[in-house]
């Protein structure tokens, strides 16, 4: 007989496999056996999870970057208009500016309205 450092022959009728099954079982243990599989269970379903958490970040990614770009979009038409708006101020300003400057020369190159008073008293 050996001493169970060869590898074992299956009975006839038996896969090819289970003896090296008992054999890796019985040198293991069940308990190390099924934390195992536990184990490869577990990872795999991590990597699935993995896989969906990766791709729903990235459709994030995309949306988050999509709103940015209309934010600014949406930032520099309200400058547009914000740069229009006080451009057209100035030049109501300036108008108004002048205006009031001709009225001020108009009535600096005039003589008061009231009666006159001769120098020296009445």
């Amino acid at each position: 007989m050996g001493n169970g450092t060869q590898n074992p022959t299956p009975p006839p009728g038996v896969p090819v496999w289970v003896p090296y099954a008992v054999q890796i079982i019985s040198t293991l243990g069940i308990s190390t056996l099924f934390a195992g599989v536990l184990l490869w269970f577990t990872l795999s379903r991590i990597d699935g999870t993995l896989v969906v958490i990766q791709n729903n970040e990235a459709r994030r990614t995309e949306l988050l970057i999509s709103i940015e770009h209309a934010f600014i979009a949406a930032l520099d038409a309200q400058s547009d208009r914000f740069d229009k708006a006080i451009q057209m101020n100035i030049e109501a300003n300036t108008r108004e500016f002048r205006e009031m400057m001709g009225t001020f020369r108009e009535m600096m190159g005039k003589p008061p309205a009231g009666p006159s008073v001769p120098p020296g008293g009445q």
